[in-house]
């Protein structure tokens, strides 16, 4: 009697899945498809996901997310500097010189701060998040304002994330070793197979930056309208998971947290069946067929010219080879080749499902 009385409670209660607020700023096509795929993971396991995503950069417009429900915010000011303004020299620069690096971080800052008080800021927009209850919030350590939101509209629960690989400087708040002795650092081109001098280069690279987020990411990210006695530096390291966009045997060796979940490849779509321009191209090709493609950041129509001559001898001497450019403007670099087709945008995983 007492097991057919347990069963009936146990059959009465109704079963819920979570609340989660996934917090996803317009920052870069790959970050908001990496949290879009999450965001739709959860409502295929059963909970209910809300991905809210502010419009950041004029430039990215998706969504990603295709089952979990969507909340935009239109940008309705201007942000100190555009993508372009703060990634101008990915052609030029190496990436890891310290001038370089503290014009981007204090740009990003920047943008930051100013996107993340206005949100705050918003009353109708926080009562409207507020009103959900959310049990769980997810966002990017680096951009932090999704911990001022969840602190504010009550969130307790939340997850970290990186859309990128596991960054050095902001990941030692979840417990994380990064020896430079050993652990290149994210800023550097260096392996994990140092010298000594190449280790003292590292130590030296990773304490610049270090300071830097100590000196002025941190400080100047006091937002406004946040509850009194709100920090970063208590918030961030009690999220529950760390979420890193990599594959876990591609990272260099190192200490982990048990916080740390890796979940390379979330951020990639299903590839759909061929649209028939691109079937007539890859039918029609009499070898093989290569696409160029450098991502959002690094344009084929801002390289250099003498990357660009490089690539333009390439096509003249392989004449049956077909090549995909993805080019961002329309001008006559390659228009002279038969074997050169160049496109704004490619179906890359489209594909590369060919040969999966």
């Amino acid at each position: 009697m007492l097991l057919l009385s347990v069963s009936f409670v146990l059959l009465s209660i109704r079963c819920d899945g979570y609340k989660f607020l996934i917090y996803s700023p317009q920052i870069g096509h790959s970050h908001v498809a990496f949290f879009g795929q999450i965001a739709d993971a959860l409502v295929d396991a059963g909970h209910d996901a809300l991905l809210y995503v502010p419009s950041f950069f004029e430039n990215v417009k998706t969504t990603a997310a295709k089952r979990a429900r969507i909340l935009e915010r239109p940008l309705d000011y201007k942000l100190p500097y555009t993508m372009g303004e703060l990634l101008s020299d990915a052609w030029t620069e190496d990436g890891g010189g310290i001038f370089q690096i503290f014009k981007v971080m204090i740009g990003a800052i920047s943008n930051i701060k100013l996107h993340c008080d206005m949100q705050l800021a918003d009353k109708k927009l926080m009562d409207k998040l507020r009103e959900e209850r959310f049990d769980v919030g997810i966002t990017e350590t680096f951009n932090m304002c999704g911990y001022a939101i969840f602190d504010k509209i009550g969130i307790r629960t939340h997850i970290s994330a990186f859309a990128t690989n596991l960054v050095d400087v902001f990941s030692y708040p979840f417990g994380v070793a990064n020896n430079p002795s050993y652990v290149p650092g994210t800023f550097t081109q260096l392996s994990d197979v140092m010298s000594y001098g190449q280790r003292w280069q590292n130590v030296a690279s990773y304490a610049a930056l270090y300071l830097m987020c100590e000196l002025f990411y941190r400080p100047i990210l006091k937002f406004e309208g946040v509850a009194p006695g709100f920090s970063l530096d208590d918030i961030i390291p009690r999220s529950v998971f760390v979420f890193v966009n990599s594959e876990e045997f591609l990272e260099y060796p190192r200490p982990i947290s048990h916080k740390v979940v890796f979940v390379g490849g979330i951020g990639v779509t299903k590839p759909k069946p061929l649209a028939e321009e691109y079937k007539r191209i890859m039918d029609n090709a009499k070898g093989a067929v290569v696409l160029i493609s450098f991502g959002s950041i690094a344009k084929s129509s801002e390289m250099p010219s003498n990357i660009k001559d490089a690539f333009v001898g390439m096509f003249a001497q392989l004449p049956e080879v077909t090549f995909i450019w993805k080019y961002e403007v329309d001008d006559d670099i390659g228009a002279n080749f038969t074997n050169v087709i160049k496109k704004k945008w490619v179906p890359q995983n489209d594909l590369f499902d060919l040969y999966d």
